[in-house]
């Protein structure tokens, strides 16, 4: 706010008889404007001012200026002389004053005259003007402060909704792609379990046929070369090599997809937990976020579809898992039996050298 400049003129006229100044008055619906001079009845001195507002909430301005005129009768010529950097420029407004009605002719700076229609009126009447027009400033400007406030609460509401809700969103999608990637683990490594639990019966067949090799070279040994080949060679067939492969390569190869398994296991026990966070979040939060520019992305049926998914590719995983291992333990104890019973034959064997 400009501090306005006193309104009541002391003025030093030298050999001009002093006389008490004279106010007009002009009222705009954004400003308001004075003319105050003293002077003879011919010869005048005084002050102009113009207060006014701009803007969008306003802004109060104040210019103030000088001039010398004459009146002669109803006329009245006003004269505004400015120096600037050894330049004068002079603007003359010329008007009439009929009672208490001063019209006075503007040039504007576009080119032709403004006709401005002032009345007669007194520096409390003008200071009141001034101060009306000041208080609407300010309460126009408290009025837009606090709806930038307003506005600003409400955009912090909207940014943080919109966040969460793109939070929740970007999370929900992680954890469903995660789930379709842990569910095709689980698919391999169920394919892989399968395979290496047919691998055992097998090669259980492969050494029941060799233990029978074993039953039939004994059968038919006959002499000490023959007990040795059966007592060496077959035995060591069926409890070497055979056996070997059921307790080495197919084990091992078993024991890798368990491994995978269970890995993939953990990770879907931790993605279940992920599924029912997001989903905490997401059900709290439903319907209470209108005032986000982003709609959800996921649904609830989503969630529950995920989470039966998972459940049965668990249950699935583990009896798949129990089928291979059951496998393996019958395919052992069966290959035990099938070695000892050769074991038992071939030690029964005996020739004369």
């Amino acid at each position: 706010m400009y501090r306005l400049l006193p309104l009541l003129l002391a003025l030093t006229l030298g050999s001009i008889s002093a006389a008490a100044p004279v106010t007009f008055v002009k009222v705009y619906s954004d400003g308001v404007e004075l003319l105050q001079w003293t002077g003879t009845q011919t010869t005048l001195i005084g002050t102009w001012q113009l207060v006014y507002t701009t803007g969008t909430p306003p802004t109060l301005h104040v210019q103030n200026d000088t001039f010398s005129g004459t009146r002669t009768g109803a006329t009245v010529s006003l004269k505004f002389t400015h120096s600037l950097l050894g330049s004068t420029e002079t603007q003359i407004w010329n008007g009439t004053l009929q009672g208490t009605t001063l019209t006075l002719n503007r040039p504007l700076s576009q080119g032709g005259l403004a006709s401005i229609v002032f009345q007669k009126s007194s520096p409390d009447a003008y200071n009141a003007a001034v101060a009306q027009l000041r208080t609407a400033v300010q309460r126009q400007q408290d009025q837009a402060q606090a709806a930038a406030q307003t506005q600003a609460q409400q955009q912090t509401q909207i940014d943080a909704q919109t966040r969460a809700v793109r939070d929740i969103n970007n999370h929900a999608a992680d954890a469903l792609q995660r789930t379709q990637d842990v569910l095709s683990t689980l698919r391999d490594d169920q394919r892989d379990l399968t395979q290496a639990a047919r691998a055992f019966p097998k090669d259980l067949a492969s050494l029941q046929h060799d233990q029978q090799t074993v039953l039939k070279d004994a059968a038919k040994a006959t002499d000490c070369a023959d007990v040795s080949s059966v007592q060496g060679y077959d035995i060591d067939i069926i409890s070497g090599y055979d056996l070997d492969i059921l307790t080495g390569y197919d084990t091992d190869v078993l024991n890798n997809a368990l491994s995978s398994q269970t890995q993939h296991l953990q990770q879907l026990d931790q993605l279940v937990s992920d599924i029912s966070s997001v989903n905490q979040d997401f059900s709290r939060l439903w319907g209470k976020l209108s005032l986000s520019t982003v709609a959800f992305s996921v649904t609830q049926a989503q969630f529950d579809q995920a989470r039966t998914a998972l459940s049965t590719a668990r249950k699935t995983a583990l009896q798949t898992s129990d089928t291979a291992t059951t496998a393996r333990t019958q395919a052992l104890q069966q290959a035990h039996t099938l070695i000892t019973q050769a074991q038992n034959v071939a030690d029964a064997l005996t020739c004369q050298p």
